[in-house]
């Protein structure tokens, strides 16, 4: 329900990167083109976007991804490909209007005025869909949630398609098998 109310919004194309790959926010938000591997179809995760509060002053860092596992490949799925495409247009259009930051410029994710997204542009973006999709469907309650959900979300749904522990371990860069089971992998209810 989320990608579908999303659909056409600014932060559509985050929802479809973290549903498909599992990515934390932070490698999303730091992800840059030349990351983006379009003949081999595959993610490189190498660093994550920081922001560090600087009494007053927004400065954002390119930091090593959380655990040593974490620089990794994802496979692109045909839904990801697609967005990308588009979200490379829409990229080069921002581009063409506005300056990036200095050291930010091939980000893949920026907002409208080539400025790095922030952590708080997500949950807020997640906060304002969620109160729509209530809205609009009165005989569903749909909890509020953080943006590390949809993290649990591809997990779980990996799972529930049969897809390897090991395997997942790997996507999700997790250096231990028993954290991926324990904290990722939830039953769904079509499991049972």
């Amino acid at each position: 329900m989320l990608l579908k109310t999303s659909k056409g919004g600014r932060m559509y194309p985050f929802f479809v990167m973290a549903l498909n790959t599992g990515m934390r926010m932070g490698e999303i938000l730091g992800l840059t083109w030349d990351c983006i591997d379009f003949e081999n179809g595959k993610i490189r995760v190498t660093k994550t976007l920081c922001y560090m509060p600087n009494n007053g002053d927004e400065i954002y860092e390119f930091h090593p991804p959380k655990t040593k596992t974490g620089k990794r490949n994802i496979p692109i799925s045909k839904q990801v490909k697609e967005m990308l495409l588009e979200q490379k247009q829409w990229r080069d259009n921002v581009m063409k209007r506005f300056e990036p930051t200095l050291g930010f410029g091939d980000l893949v994710f920026t907002n409208k005025t080539n400025y790095p997204l922030h952590a708080s542009n997500v949950k807020d973006s997640i906060y304002y869909l969620i109160n729509k999709i209530n809205k609009e469907n009165p005989d569903i309650e749909f909890e509020h949630f953080t943006p590390h959900c949809l993290r649990h979300t591809f997990a779980s749904n990996c799972i529930a398609k049969g897809m390897k522990p090991k395997t997942l371990q790997k996507l999700l860069g997790h250096n231990s098998l028993s954290t991926t089971m324990e904290l990722y992998c939830h039953v769904l209810d079509e499991t049972l």
